[in-house]
Formats: structure tokens, C-alpha cells, sequence
């Protein structure tokens, strides 16, 4: 049986021109307000989802800590801690070990084991009924002198963490937060002595930029691409 499709090629051009390929602003926009306020039930499926990812992480960090697991021995470590597979999970997984931290989106797996001093970063979330988490952290491992001040240098950005979070209040710009944690950031890098300039000279060189360049992630969590006819 053939079927007949009418497909009125000005409201397709219309739709995309309006936002974002096929997304009509008008509808991103209700959207937008939508997810500025969370149900109790969207709450518990996300602080699930962190839970679920965090089970991940410590497994992850205990392992690099006590031996000498190879990226993809970390990787399926995290996922069974997690308890799911890459397909259950809300993104690709990134598990870096050493210089591999430095490529963005790194998802290589490698199968070799490094030794001795290095540093390990895990990107890697977790789903609660369609709900996703995502969680980045970074441990160092080793006594050598760069090892030493490359954990002093995460024990700053811990402390600028929790500062961060109790400055949060209800109703607070986001903008207002952000800019905060950009200051502190540059209080911790010039303590670590990675950044011997004044607090204001952080935004003036955009330093600020290249180090959380991947920290402003979308709400990805809340919204699905409607996608282009």
C-alpha cells in the first residue's frame, strides 16, 4: 500500500531558521522557563542519578589508588559500580590516565597499566528514569614532587567547591555564582602557585576560559532535540 506524505516546505524552512535547525524559539523558550523550577519527583530522580554515579567514581578512585589499572580495567570498573553499560549510560564515559586528561573528550580505553606517580580524570554520569547526572573528578597518585603539587593543587579546587556550594542561595543569578567561582578560582591558582597574577587578571586573559571551558555543560537532562524534517 502506498502512502502519501504533503510536507509544506515553508514551515519546514520556518522551523529552522526560527532556533537551532528544527527547534521554534517559541517552544524553546517555554521550555527554558519549564526547567528553572524541579518537582520533587524530577529532584529524587536526579539525586539518584548522582548517587548511582558517585557508587561509580569511588569505585574508580579506589582502584587507581591501590594498583594499577589500565583505562578500560577503570572504565569497566566504574560501569559495574554504577551498575549499568555504556548503552544505559547518558553519555560516553572519559577515563584519562596521565597526559590523556589534556585531550578533550578522551575515550580511548587504552589496555596498557601505568605505574608509579600519574593522575587519573573520570567524566562519567549515570540515569534515573530518563534523568541524567554528570560527574567529573580527578586523583592523583605518587609521592614524586609534581605528583605532591598537583594534589595540593586539587585540594584547593575541593575547598573552592564546597565554598561555592554554600554560597548558593534561592533566587541567586547564576551569573552572580559564576562570576564568584571565577575569583576564587584565581585565588587557588595563584595559592598552588600555578598563577602569579591578580584575581581581576583571571577574566582579563580569559585564563578562566580554557581551565572550566567545559564546566557551563546544557541542561542536557531536561530537554531532547526535536530534530530536523
Amino acid at each position: 500500500m502506498a502512502i502519501s506524505l504533503s510536507v509544506n516546505l515553508n514551515k519546514v524552512a520556518l522551523l529552522r531558521n526560527s532556533r537551532g535547525g528544527g527547534n521554534p524559539a517559541p517552544l524553546i523558550a517555554e521550555l527554558d522557563l519549564l526547567r528553572t523550577r524541579k518537582s520533587a519527583y524530577e529532584i529524587e530522580c536526579l539525586a539518584e542519578a548522582s548517587r548511582r554515579a558517585a557508587r561509580g567514581h569511588t569505585k574508580a578512585a579506589e582502584l587507581f589508588k591501590s594498583a594499577t589499572p589500565s583505562e578500560l580495567e577503570l572504565h569497566l570498573a566504574y560501569l559495574a559500580a554504577s551498575e549499568q553499560d555504556d548503552l544505559w549510560a547518558p553519555y560516553k564515559g572519559i577515563v584519562a590516565l596521565g597526559n590523556h586528561a589534556a585531550v578533550l573528550h578522551y575515550i580511548a580505553y587504552t589496555r596498557e597499566r601505568v605505574a608509579g606517580d600519574t593522575s587519573l580524570l573520570i567524566d562519567a554520569g549515570a540515569k534515573c528514569l530518563g534523568y541524567g547526572s554528570d560527574i567529573t573528578r580527578t586523583n592523583v597518585r605518587g609521592e614524586g614532587v609534581a605528583a605532591r603539587r598537583f594534589s595540593a593543587l586539587l585540594d584547593h579546587m575541593e575547598a573552592l567547591q564546597q565554598e561555592i556550594i554554600r554560597r548558593i542561595k534561592p533566587g541567586m543569578p547564576y551569573e552572580d555564582l559564576h562570576d564568584q567561582s571565577h575569583q576564587l578560582l584565581a585565588v587557588a591558582l595563584r595559592e598552588a602557585a600555578a598563577w602569579s597574577g591578580l584575581e581581576a587578571d583571571v577574566r582579563a586573559v580569559d585564563a578562566e576560559g580554557v581551565i572550566v571551558a567545559c564546566a557551563e555543560a546544557p541542561d542536557w537532562a531536561d530537554v531532547v532535540e526535536l530534530g530536523t524534517v
